[in-house]
């Protein structure tokens, strides 16, 4: 019954990380194609830094904060797991 419940939480997460990255392409899509149709091309790298890849580094790192803090308490749980047998036979 845990278990069950447990998957369905992470199958719920891993949902919205694949539809994060969908929105986040989607977007990159849009701006490239209002980049294109600017008047200059240095509109168009303007347009293209500022509207699709500054905001979109940053929502994506701070959306993937909660999924980097998980990775390290695990290798950190791991390490300590690997510590622990060595340090209980000295």
């Amino acid at each position: 019954m845990l278990a069950s419940l447990f998957w369905r939480i992470v199958a719920v997460f891993h949902y919205h990380i694949n539809i994060m990255y969908i929105v986040a392409i989607a977007w990159a899509y849009v701006v490239l194609m209002m980049s294109i149709t600017e008047s200059s091309v240095v509109a168009g790298i303007m347009t293209l830094l500022m509207y699709g890849v500054l905001p979109l580094t940053i929502i994506l790192y701070v959306m993937r904060a909660p999924h980097r803090k998980r990775q390290t308490r695990q290798h950190k749980q791991t390490a300590t797991e690997h510590d622990s047998p060595a340090d209980a036979s000295k």
